[in-house]
């Protein structure tokens, strides 16, 4: 259910603002506990979104992509 929602509301937001759309579409998204809230970490050479599971599912979807956003930024 959680894949189906970051995916559903990646594409969302990659619908409504392709600039953003195109840098999400490039970072690794994983869920992970060593955030808070989510953040952008390098590991190697790519970039990953970390997202932490519990905070992702305390959102509606506006903030799920306002979340996203201010990630990019």
């Amino acid at each position: 259910m959680k894949a189906e929602q970051l995916a559903r509301t990646s594409k969302d937001q990659m619908l409504k603002e392709q600039f953003y759309g195109l840098f999400l579409i490039m970072l690794n998204k994983q869920w992970s506990d060593i955030v808070p809230t989510a953040g952008v970490g390098r590991k190697g050479i790519a970039y990953n979104l970390y997202i932490n599971e519990g905070f992702w599912a305390s959102l509606n979807d506006k903030q799920r992509r306002g979340l996203l956003k201010h990630e990019l930024n």
